[in-house]
């Protein structure tokens, strides 16, 4: 199960690459969320949906699936009350929610005003993020364990504000 490795730790490992850049070109790092966002995704979100998925499954998640909106629910909320769990445990330090942002910027300034308005910011910014790694997996069939983990690392890291 290569792919499953893969998909758990390579955002660990190019977080570590980043680490690295950032290091030598002054930059600062933007805390151990985007390192364990693989292992958030198959050990929590993927764990959950299937368990949950399969014992209390009743609705596709679209026709000839076997991925259930029950699944996919119970991933999303899983995978966010982990993350929170962790982050006050360790006293909001760990996963460093608080740095997430999806404010509007330039590039999606005509979005201002609507959905995404002021932005979304910490743990809210997270469940968004959360909720739409979960929704990629559930409408997936093939090679999930590597590319889901890759998604949630790169929208975590663009999302993350340096501090």
């Amino acid at each position: 199960h290569l792919s499953l490795l893969l998909g758990a730790f390579m955002p660990a490992w190019l977080e570590l690459l980043s680490a690295r850049t950032e290091e030598a070109g002054g930059g600062q790092g933007v805390g151990l969320l985007p390192s364990v966002c693989g292992i958030l995704a198959l050990g929590v979100a993927d764990v959950l949906g299937v368990l949950v998925g399969k014992h209390f499954g009743k609705i596709a998640i679209c026709r000839g699936s076997k991925k259930t909106v029950e699944g996919t629910a119970a991933a999303v909320v899983g995978t966010v009350a982990f993350a929170l769990a962790c982050n006050r445990a360790s006293g909001g330090t760990l996963l460093d929610l608080e740095r997430l942002s999806l404010a509007p910027t330039a590039a999606i300034a005509p979005l201002e005003g609507g959905f995404i308005g002021s932005g979304l910011n910490g743990p809210a910014a997270f469940a968004v993020l959360s909720a739409s790694m979960c929704l990629l997996e559930a409408f997936t069939m093939q090679l999930d364990n590597v590319y889901v983990p890759l998604f949630f690392y790169v929208m975590l890291r663009v999302s993350t504000v340096a501090g």
